[in-house]
């Protein structure tokens, strides 16, 4: 399965970018030679964050994992809220529904497009927000020393 994933990482430039998102990728078990990965991925665009390009990007790729992930947890209600009730011996067998709940719980791989510098599954807006503006309350609780480099986009087509 092919899907575009992005790395969000903080670096001075955009080699630096590219660079930092290599790691991010390797972590993720995606092995980057010269921007190919043993399977296949390819590093393709980096962009700034606050660029248009870098804006669209991310919106796009988020808005898709978002999407799937309404339409797993849409299916798991549609289960649950079924008249008449099934048993729960039936919902327990039934795949289809185990697959849904396995969709919607996932932090990394097929379920999550959009990756943190550290290799982190960014599942959900305030992860989300939290790294496009640098963590704050851990800058503020002294946990987190803010960075001097900007934000950088960088997509890649992911393989799993």
């Amino acid at each position: 399965m092919h899907q575009t994933i992005i790395a969000l990482v903080r670096a001075h430039d955009k080699q630096d970018a590219h660079d930092e998102a290599e790691k991010v990728f390797r972590m993720l078990g995606m092995l980057v030679e010269k921007g190919r990965s043993y399977d296949g991925t390819s590093i393709e665009a980096v962009y700034k964050y606050d660029t248009e390009k870098g804006k669209a990007a991310l919106q796009v790729v988020f808005g898709k994992q978002t999407i799937e992930f309404n339409e797993h947890l849409a299916e798991i209600r549609k289960t649950l809220l079924a008249t008449p009730a099934k048993p729960d011996d039936q919902v327990m067998e039934d795949h289809q529904f185990r697959f849904h709940c396995w969709w919607v719980g996932q932090d990394d791989g097929p379920a999550i497009r959009v990756y943190d510098n550290d290799a982190a599954g960014v599942s959900d807006k305030d992860h989300l927000k939290n790294v496009i503006n640098d963590w704050p309350t851990l800058v503020e609780s002294g946990q987190h020393r803010r960075s001097v480099y900007p934000l950088w986009v960088v997509t890649a087509d992911g393989h799993y």
